[in-house]
């Protein structure tokens, strides 16, 4: 995991849910993985009760199932959730890019331009998928509607982890590079049906790979779980 709340000057519950949403976003901790309090509480040199609080806190951005009598995991998503975790990003991001469109000046656009360009140079998946972030916020701030971009940023944190999984991420991403750029040509053209159906098309080319992996990633448990089961026979 990161840093150690120990080196830390503050140990809250709030630190402890950065760490852990740093490393459920990394991919260090799984879809599944089990987050004992016990174990955490020693990890972080606290007490159980900051860490129930921060698994609680984790829990209301989707990122931690709590379930009664059993603990707290990762949370995880099947194909059909993830389809439609995708479906409302396209509602909140058309509404976020048809209120800032006619406000992104040639300023805003050359900076977006130039994190899509960072982003074609950068081969590490956390770093890509920020970068994948700071690009479309740069799109929708404009629209100066911190709420509707505060929920855009929920729904992007539940689905991002999964991007990566079961492909090397050059594959991931050539198409993806190209659809941003023809994003952003859209909206230096000021047209918002163009722009719009960009996004959508993006947007869906993006649900259709992460479900696709999810979908893998099963496939890939139940096989292991079958060679577990034949090498105790």
């Amino acid at each position: 995991m990161s840093t150690p709340l120990s080196n830390r000057a503050t140990t809250t519950p709030t630190l402890i849910a950065e760490v852990l949403r740093g490393a459920i976003e990394s991919g260090e901790l799984e879809p599944g993985q089990p987050l004992r309090q016990e174990e955490l509480a020693t990890r972080f040199k606290v007490s159980r009760i900051p860490v129930r609080d921060a698994l609680k806190q984790l829990e209301t951005e989707g990122l931690v199932v709590i379930y009664p009598n059993r603990g707290a995991f990762v949370a995880d998503l099947n194909p059909k959730e993830i389809l439609e975790v995708y479906e409302i990003r396209i509602l909140l991001e058309v509404d976020a890019l048809r209120r800032a469109l006619p406000k992104l000046s040639p300023l805003i656009l050359d900076r977006a331009e130039a994190i899509l360009e960072q982003m074609e140079r950068e081969a590490n998946p956390v770093q890509w998928s920020e970068l994948d972030d700071t690009f479309h916020t740069a799109l929708y701030l404009p629209a100066e509607r911190p709420k509707l971009l505060e929920l855009i940023g929920q729904q992007r944190t539940v689905v991002n982890r999964f991007y990566f999984l079961n492909q090397p991420l050059a594959g991931s991403i050539k198409q993806c590079h190209l659809e941003h750029r023809q994003l952003l040509e859209a909206c230096r053209q000021g047209n918002f049906d163009n722009a719009r159906a960009a996004l959508e098309s993006h947007l869906e080319s993006a649900a259709q790979t992460v479900a696709q992996n999810a979908q893998q990633r099963e496939q890939n448990r139940i096989q292991q779980l079958r060679n577990t089961l034949r090498k105790k026979i």
